[in-house]
Order: structure tokens, then C-alpha cells, then sequence
């Protein structure tokens, strides 16, 4: 006999296809209540912000470390002249830097400075041949009636005015008081100066606002531009803060799409950004307020790409295991003119992707190899500064100890090891281990070196950029 089927009366069959039809009537239900609720959400509702961080962290979305994005074909060709707005951020206090930005960036189309003071004629700069006014964004919400009259008495607009009618006098206070107030001044004009770049370039793919001391790595911001779509809406930075209101930071340069650009400026949030205006005569970071501003029409922080954005200059950046292959994007913290036309010596000319590892090879550092023989450099500091991912030790008692603790630091997050560089304070008597390294400056009494086994594994295991 074969298998027994077994028999449903029909009655009972109906019953339960009609169960399951009513279970499944619930469940698209639920769904399209649950969608209903999420589109009926502020765009900065807590929940919201709670379950893009959520979705960040899931399984399925790829992790910023796994350069995954590299595999994409080059879709979206871009010409710097023709397809790359840049908007450079600076100021009164910080116009010494402008000339040095210009000399060391190689090719550039649409440039426009915005800051707190603007460039009369005939004291504009130039680059190619082309005239760069600066433009006082600051000053223009001022003139075109952004402020309220008890705005006008808010101090930081008494504080712009102050100053603006000092270098109108051509009194040597305006730079002390650039010097004094130019923070909270800086907060003015992130929202807009990008409105007035907009403006001035509405066309662009690309849209790059970057500081008077931030270097943009031209080739490796090409890799990562024509593989995305300008069509769509993007906004992507190093991020900074936490999951209710990440922002990219602005030192680091932040890109944006031309679609998030034209959905942020365009007339339906007019209102957004009248209010993100008001809210700048208090805000401390500019790059938060234009964070918030993207918020408020829909576009959050896209952060897969944020192991390429860098906060530092070439010869401290901070060399980690998670970016060790990855392109580095960006160099910031050029306070010094001088310290940005080395950059652009160095960087200007060289025609290639730079990873972050390349960093160590072009600023002279020793070859990785000489680690093995040669562990110790005397009088060096491969870590830099210090904060809490670095681990002191105390109760070692020699650089030796300190290069073999580097090595053996092991963690269920760090199989492989977390220390890449360490440093031994002969001085104090401390040993300090890091999860990065940088090239790095000399260092009186202070021995260092890298945990050179782990770092070799991470440079052999770099795969060429396509």
C-alpha cells in the first residue's frame, strides 16, 4: 500500500483557506500600516534616526572596511572642470591660507570662497586665469533679511558687525577680534555658503565644501565619484557625533550630490533653511546645522564611504587596520600654509589612487621590511596623539617590553592583533600601544616602532585599485 493521504472534510478545508486568507490580509495590513506610520514620520523623529542606525549596523549592509563599493565599474565618468563645484570655506581670521590652497591644488573648474568678509575689486584671487571673489555669506543673510530685528542684537551679530566695521576701518583689532570670534562665525556659514555655490553652480554633479586648510586627494575622489550617480541623492562624509544626529565633519571635506543639493535649496524648504539660518546664530559646529538641514528634507549621512575621509595631515594621519587598503580622500589641518604646499608638493603631481598605507612610502618613511631587522627608532613617535583607544602601561620596564606587549595584544575583537605601533617614554617610564600608526616626527627620549608582523600581513594582503 503506498502513503496514506490525509483527508480534510470540505467544510474544514474552507475554514482553514479562509484562516489563512484573513491572516495574510492582516499581515499586508500591518505592513502598509507600519510604511503609513514611517512616511507619516518627521524626517528627525527619533524612531527614524533609531532604525537608520539600525539598518546600518545589520548584517546585510555592507561595512565601510569592505571597499565593496571598488568592485563597481567606473559608470559615471567626471571631468574636475566641468562636474566638480568646490566651495572653500575660510574667513578674516584665515585668509593667509587661500593663496596656499590655490597653489596646491592641481586642476580645478568652479571654485567659490565664501567666509565673513568679502574681497574688494582688485584684491581678488585668481587660479588659471579665472577671478575668485571671496564672498561674505555671513554678512549677505544679514543684508538680504534672514535675521529678525531681535536677531540683530543676538551677540554673535553684534560680534560680526563689530568686526566687519573694524576692517571696514581698516583697524588692526579686525584680525584679533577674526581671531577671537571666528568659530562661532565659521557655524554661519556652512548652509549659506553652500546656497550661494548652488546658486553659482547649479549644474555640477559634484559638490565639494571643504576648509582653507583641507587637501583633496584628486585621483582617489575620482575612484569614488564615477561610481555613484549624481542623480541620486548623496551626502557622505567621516562621521562624527551619534546615531540621533550624525554629520560629516567638515574638516575632513564633505560631498554632496547634485540631487541632494537641489532637493535641500529647493523651493518647497524654503522655510528649512530660512530656520537653519536662525538656528546658526547659536549652533557651535556649522557641519552639524547642515546635517540637520539634510535631516529635515530626507537625507541622512551616507557613511560606507567613511574610511576614505581624513582629518589629518599626511604625516599624522592615523594609519589603521581598517583602512589599511582603502583610499584616503583627504588631509586636514594645514593651519600652516607652508605645511599645505608641502602637501601639494608632494600629492599634486603624483597621478594615481593613494590608499592609506601609500601615505608611509611617499613621505619617506622607513620600508616596512627594516622593522623586522631593525625594531627600534630612537628619538621617533609613531603613535602621535594620544587619546582613550591608546593603552599605557606602566609596569613595563623597556622599549623591549613595550615592542613585545605591542605584539602580543590580542582581544576577541582583535584576533590578529590590535597594536600596530607603539611607544616607549624613557622619561616617564611608560609604554604606550596604539591600533594605528602614522609616519611621524622626531621625539626626544622617546623610542618607537610598529608591531611589525601584523603590519606586514595588512600590506600584503592589499589587493591593486582597479
Amino acid at each position: 500500500m503506498g502513503p496514506q493521504r490525509y483527508w480534510l472534510p470540505p467544510a474544514l478545508r474552507r475554514r482553514r483557506i479562509a484562516a489563512a486568507r484573513v491572516l495574510l490580509t492582516l499581515f499586508v495590513l500591518a505592513g502598509l500600516g507600519a510604511g503609513l506610520f514611517l512616511a507619516m514620520l518627521p524626517h528627525d523623529a527619533t524612531f527614524r534616526l533609531w532604525l537608520n542606525m539600525r539598518n546600518r549596523e545589520a548584517f546585510w549592509t555592507p561595512k565601510p572596511h569592505e571597499l565593496k563599493w571598488l568592485s563597481r565599474p567606473a559608470a559615471y565618468p567626471i571631468n574636475w572642470k566641468d562636474d566638480v563645484g568646490i566651495v572653500v570655506k575660510s574667513g578674516f581670521g584665515t585668509q593667509h591660507r587661500i593663496p596656499a590652497w590655490l597653489e596646491a591644488v592641481r586642476e580645478v573648474g568652479d571654485v567659490v570662497l565664501i567666509a565673513d568678509y568679502a574681497t574688494k575689486a582688485g584684491e581678488h584671487y585668481s587660479k588659471h586665469g579665472r577671478e575668485l571673489p571671496v564672498h561674505d555669506v555671513v554678512g549677505a543673510m544679514f543684508e538680504q533679511g534672514v535675521f529678525s530685528v531681535a536677531d540683530l542684537e543676538h551677540p554673535r551679530a553684534q560680534q560680526y558687525k563689530n568686526m566687519s566695521e573694524a576692517i571696514t576701518r581698516g583697524d588692526e583689532s579686525a584680525m584679533q577680534m577674526a581671531k577671537d570670534i571666528g568659530w562661532g562665525l565659521d557655524a554661519m556659514k556652512f548652509v549659506s555658503g553652500l546656497e550661494l555655490a548652488y546658486k553659482q553652480m547649479p549644474n555640477k554633479k559634484w559638490y565639494l565644501l571643504v576648509d582653507d586648510d583641507t587637501y583633496i586627494v584628486q585621483d582617489s575622489m575620482t575612484l569614488l565619484l564615477e561610481r555613484l550617480n549624481s542623480r541620486k541623492r548623496y551626502y557622505i562624509g567621516n562621521p562624527v557625533g551619534g546615531w540621533a544626529l550624525m554629520f560629516g565633519h567638515g574638516g575632513s571635506s564633505i560631498v554632496m550630490s547634485n540631487a541632494a543639493v537641489h532637493r535641500l535649496y529647493s523651493p518647497a524648504f524654503n522655510h528649512l533653511i530660512t530656520q537653519t539660518n536662525h538656528e546658526s546664530l547659536d549652533e557651535t559646529w556649522g557641519d552639524r546645522l547642515l546635517a540637520k538641514a539634510f535631516i529635515g528634507v530626507g537625507i541622512y549621512l551616507d557613511q560606507a564611504y567613511s574610511v576614505l575621509f581624513n582629518g589629518e595631515r599626511p604625516r599624522i594621519s592615523w594609519i589603521r587596520a581598517d583602512r589599511f587598503c582603502a583610499p584616503v580622500v583627504s588631509f586636514h589641518g594645514h593651519s600652516n600654509p607652508e605645511d599645505m604646499r608641502e602637501t601639494g608638493n608632494t600629492f599634486r603631481n603624483l597621478r594615481k589612487v593613494i590608499r592609506w598605507i601609500d601615505i608611509w612610502d611617499i613621505t619617506g618613511a622607513p620600508d616596512l621590511a627594516t622593522f623586522r631587522t631593525s625594531p627600534q627608532r630612537r628619538n621617533w613617535d609613531h603613535i602621535g596623539r594620544l587619546d582613550e583607544r591608546v593603552t599605557t602601561s606602566t609596569d613595563l620596564k623597556s622599549a623591549d617590553e613595550c615592542h613585545a606587549a605591542c605584539k602580543a595584544m590580542r582581544g576577541p575583537n582583535w584576533p590578529k592583533g590590535k597594536c600596530l605601533a607603539w611607544t616607549w617614554d624613557d622619561k616617564e617610564g611608560k609604554c604606550f600601544q596604539s591600533p594605528w600608526m602614522i609616519v611621524g616626527s622626531q621625539a626626544e627620549g622617546r623610542i618607537s616602532g610598529l608591531n611589525e608582523e601584523r603590519v606586514s600581513e595588512l600590506a600584503a594582503a592589499c589587493n591593486p585599485i582597479p
